[in-house]
Parts: C-alpha cells; structure tokens; sequence
C-alpha cells in the first residue's frame, strides 16, 4: 500500500499511521479478549460459591434403631 505513488505525502503519513494503530489494535484486541474471558471465569466461579445453596440433611428414623421405632418413628430415606 506504501509503496504506492502520492500526490501528496501527506497522504501518505496518514496512511502509514493508520496501519500502525491498524496493526497496534490487532495486538491489543487479542490482550482485551483473554482479559474478557479471564473475567468472565471468575465471575462465574464467584457467583457458583455465593449461590451455593445450603444443603439441609433431613435425616429420618430406619430400622437399625428399634428404640426410635418403639417411640413412634417409621423409617423413611435422607432428603438432601
């Protein structure tokens, strides 16, 4: 493209400077990606430990305890 012939070398400069940011901007989106994912994993890793939720063990009388049966109890399973 520079090798091109001008009128004015004004023109020139112009275009030598914008395949400068151009090719300075290929380099810098490429950072601002990796930065954008970086984020984004933690953001995730961060919003799975804050909505972890609570886990309530309910736990209910079986057979291996008679004396809880006797009591009233009947055997059921563990809800999580």
């Amino acid at each position: 493209m520079l090798q091109l012939l001008f009128v004015n070398e004004d023109d020139k400069s112009d275009i030598r400077t914008q395949l400068g940011l151009m090719n300075g901007w290929e380099w810098n989106l490429i950072v601002l990606f990796v930065l954008g994912l970086v984020v984004c994993v933690l953001v995730v890793m961060e919003f799975m430990k804050v909505r972890r939720p609570h886990r309530t063990i309910y736990a209910t009388i079986s057979k291996n305890n008679p004396e809880a049966l006797a009591a009233g109890g009947e055997e059921t399973t563990w809800y999580y």
